[in-house]
């Protein structure tokens, strides 16, 4: 697993650990949406597209725990902003990064899933193609 895709469960814990599981559920199915659309946005969008959804993607990864993707975005959407030429090799890595996370975060939301539930849901920022 790449260092960019740790999860930080303790500032999960922070964030949502009051919530009940459905919540966190509603949480997280948001959460995966977000990531598959901006993901999308960041392959495919215009230029200022990425960069937005760049920006966003720093609070969605940093939110839910994914702490060193949201700097790593950061400092991307911070070279967008400047007008820095950027390595499509680099954007590549941040995706399959994004990905891997999406990857997680569905993980989770069955882990949250009643006895036999979440099998009918789509499939969410795994099915992103590179």
């Amino acid at each position: 697993m790449s260092a960019l895709a740790q999860f930080d469960a303790v500032l999960w814990q922070d964030n949502f650990g009051d919530l009940s599981e459905a919540e966190q559920r509603d949480v997280l199915w948001s959460a995966s949406w977000d990531l598959w659309r901006l993901s999308t946005r960041m392959r495919d969008g215009a230029l200022n597209e990425r960069q937005a959804a760049c920006h966003t993607l720093i609070a969605v990864t940093g939110n839910l725990g994914y702490v060193r993707c949201a700097h790593d975005l950061r400092t991307l959407d911070q070279a967008m902003l400047a007008g820095q030429a950027i390595d499509p090799s680099r954007v590549q890595s941040v995706l399959d990064v994004l990905c891997h996370i999406g990857r997680h975060v569905e993980q989770r939301i069955d882990a949250l899933w009643p006895q036999g539930g979440g099998k009918e849901r789509g499939a969410g920022v795994a099915a992103i193609p590179s």
